[in-house]
Order: C-alpha cells, then structure tokens, then sequence
C-alpha cells in the first residue's frame, strides 16, 4: 500500500539505492567473512603451537622423571649392596667361620 502512492521515479530511485546497498553489504560481508576464516586460521595455528610447546614440555619432564626415577633406582640398589655387605661382615667372624644369624 504504501509503494502503491509512490511514483515510478520515486520507486526506481530506493530500488537502485537498495540494490547498492545491496552489493555494499555483499562486499562488506565478504570482508567479514575472509576475516573470519583468517582469524579461524590463526586461532589453528596458536593452538597448534601450544600444543607443541606442550609437548615438548611434556616430553621434557617425562624424560627427567625418567632420569630420577633410575638415579633412585639405582640409590636403592646401592644402598642394598652395601646393607648386603654390612649383613655379611656381621655374619662372618674375623677367623671366617660362620656365627648363626640368631645371634647377630
């Protein structure tokens, strides 16, 4: 109804300023769009990156808990040798018989 009292200059002119405003809004939603997909692209590569900043952390602190581990490992077999030793000596008299372990 209210196109129906306009003229056909009148109408020719909006549907031209719409159709303008039409490829404006085109072109702006493809700018918005490419900037999407760059920001998608750079959101990728960062998790990316910190996954394997994290990783290689992982892979670093799995590698020093390795090394702990065998350094204690290797502190226990130690230790046993010579509580081992000490055992022995207390069980061996000093002519190399043998005293019984009740005794000890």
């Amino acid at each position: 109804p209210a196109f129906s009292s306009m003229s056909y200059t009148t109408l020719t002119r909006l549907r031209e300023k719409l159709l303008v405003q039409s490829a404006r809004n085109a072109k702006v939603e493809a700018e918005l769009r490419m900037q999407l997909e760059q920001m998608k692209e750079d959101n990728r590569r960062s998790e990316l990156l910190l996954q394997k900043e994290l990783l290689g952390e992982s892979n670093t602190k799995s590698l020093r808990e390795a090394e702990l581990l065998r350094h204690i490992q290797e502190s226990r077999d130690d230790r046993a040798d010579v509580v081992g030793r000490y055992h022995s000596s207390l069980l061996t008299n000093p002519t190399g018989n043998r005293v019984s372990p009740s005794y000890v």
